[in-house]
């Protein structure tokens, strides 16, 4: 293998170089990239640096230096152009597009030639890089009536239900997808009740959270209800009452919010034996009992409680470890959650796939449990919220600090680890649908389909590498597309194309109203995406 040394010659806006008689004997140069194509949408005005991986496989001998040449097929990126090696026949591509791009859609090709030469009459190798980039106007909107899918169950709790599936079952067109509103509020994905078009999250004033009712066919605001807490967790709607979990300094409590005035139902206090409670994650609510987890950061111990959906009463409380604002899953028989495994853990060493009576909070059995936290520089687990899914199973992502993060699949009959993939960092929470798992593998930069039986990978789909990007984990997932966020957009990838279909350029928590919107919530804004 020859190491190549590229001289770079730059970003060619034009094609004059495309009728240079070429000479392809020699020495050859395989490029790969990745992704090995660009899809992405900006603003007007807007502009983004994007990175692409660049691999030379040599094939043959090469002797002194080389020289790239990039054109652009349409001429409509930036000429903004920086190449940076990392290793032997390895390198980063980054540039920009460009800001003054009209509405609408773009398409069109990076050309990559390497060169004896600049003027690249003898070539070693070439490549494509397809683009597609639409431009919107942030100002846009459209508020068409909403109406209700039939069939299909409100977004009431984190990923849609007590399982966490994450799954609408309908299909979509891209096509038609528009925004609709975007509402300055600051925290959290909203639950809904499409019966009466009603959105709730929560928000932060002055005086500490506060829980809002939006109208969801334009965003404006119907009541608001203040808890003055000091943080609180993201919502959850039964029965016509709003549960939030919430922290005043050094106490805790449930509160239930009259879902249709912002009056309250109850206050419970929900004290803790092992100090000051942090990070309360949204609740889950079964038939007539609210499930919440009070956890705290990096594996201290957290305590999961039960209490009276009508009355707040609380029917048990056990300390168990879960983890900061991770929400359990839940069934007709068992509380299920992940009991982090960290060097800070203390008192209760052992950690795993966690499954409690959900009657009396006993332990019932625990999967996966070493027989003390990991020593200082090894592996810490924290754990995803559980995906139960409709075959006795239940997944979670371990969402490890190091490089690995294995993805659990334990079978709940058997009471046994089913199998587990080990070939990636996986993060956040999967959603599963059709016998598939939708999950993120992060230090892989991309989204993963993996069979429900066995975990093995069926294909998988990268976004563009924004400059400094970050991919985030939480999956949602139709009878058609999967939606994810990294920091700079929300994707929408094609299930049966496997492709990128539609991308908007915000980034946050995401949940889809069973009235027909895609909310992305994050810094500060609340942005509603008409779906139908």
């Amino acid at each position: 293998m020859h190491a190549l040394r590229w001289a770079l010659i730059g970003l060619c806006l034009s094609l004059l170089w495309s009728c240079v008689e070429e000479e392809e004997t020699g020495p050859q140069v395989r490029l790969t990239l990745a992704p090995s194509s660009l899809f992405l949408s900006q603003f007007k005005g807007q502009t983004f640096p994007v990175r692409v991986q660049v691999n030379a496989v040599v094939e043959g001998s090469i002797e002194g230096d080389v020289q790239i040449v990039i054109a652009d097929t349409a001429g409509i990126m930036g000429s903004s152009l920086k190449l940076q090696p990392h290793s032997n026949n390895f390198y980063t591509a980054t540039f920009n597009t460009q800001a003054g791009l009209s509405r609408g859609q773009h398409k069109g090709a990076l050309q990559i030639r390497v060169c004896a030469d600049a003027s690249c009459k003898q070539q070693y190798g070439s490549t494509s890089l397809p683009y597609d980039i639409t431009v919107l106007d942030e100002l846009e909107t459209l508020q068409p009536p909403l109406a209700p899918w039939a069939g299909v169950s409100d977004w009431t709790m984190f990923k849609g239900d007590a399982a966490h599936r994450g799954h609408v079952p309908v299909r979509l067109d891209p096509a038609r997808f528009s925004k609709r509103w975007t509402a300055p509020y600051s925290a959290g994905a909203p639950v809904s009740d499409s019966a009466t078009g009603t959105a709730y999250l929560m928000d932060y004033g002055p005086t500490g959270s506060e829980l809002l009712a939006l109208k969801e066919s334009d965003g404006s605001e119907l009541w608001r209800s203040n808890l003055k807490a000091s943080s609180a967790s993201s919502p959850a709607i039964a029965g016509g009452q709003v549960y939030i979990a919430a922290v005043e300094g050094s106490a805790s409590y449930v509160w239930a919010i009259d879902a249709r005035t912002g009056t309250t139902t109850f206050k419970t206090p929900t004290p803790t034996d092992s100090g000051a409670p942090l990070g309360p994650a949204q609740p889950v609510v079964m038939g007539q009992t609210v499930y919440v987890n009070f956890g705290q950061v990096d594996g201290w111990i957290g305590e999961t409680k039960a209490l009276a959906a009508s009355t707040g009463t609380v029917l048990w409380s056990v300390k168990s470890g879960g983890r900061s604002a991770v929400s359990p899953a839940v069934d007709g028989q068992y509380l299920y959650f992940y009991k982090p495994n960290s060097s800070h853990y203390g008192e209760g060493h052992g950690a795993g796939f966690t499954v409690l009576d959900k009657a009396s909070g006993a332990t019932a059995f625990t999967v996966l449990k070493p027989s003390g936290p990991p020593q200082e520089g090894q592996t810490s687990y924290r754990g995803s919220s559980p995906v139960l899914t409709v075959n006795g199973r239940a997944l979670v992502n371990r969402n490890g600090t190091g490089f690995s993060s294995p993805l659990d699949c334990v079978d709940i009959a058997t009471q046994k680890l089913a199998w587990e993939a080990t070939d990636g960092k996986f993060i956040g929470t999967p959603a599963v649908a059709n016998n598939i798992i939708y999950t993120i593998n992060e230090n892989r930069f991309r989204l993963e389909a993996r069979s429900l039986d066995d975990g093995h990978l069926l294909w998988h789909w990268s976004p563009q590498a924004v400059d400094g990007s970050i991919i985030y984990g939480n999956v949602l997932v139709t009878d058609n597309l999967v939606f994810f966020s990294t920091n700079t957009h929300v994707y929408a990838v094609d299930i049966e194309k496997r492709t990128g279909v539609w991308s908007y350029p915000r980034s946050g928590e995401l949940t889809i109203s069973a009235s027909g919107l895609l909310y992305i919530a994050f810094g500060g804004k609340v942005t509603a995406i008409n779906l139908q």
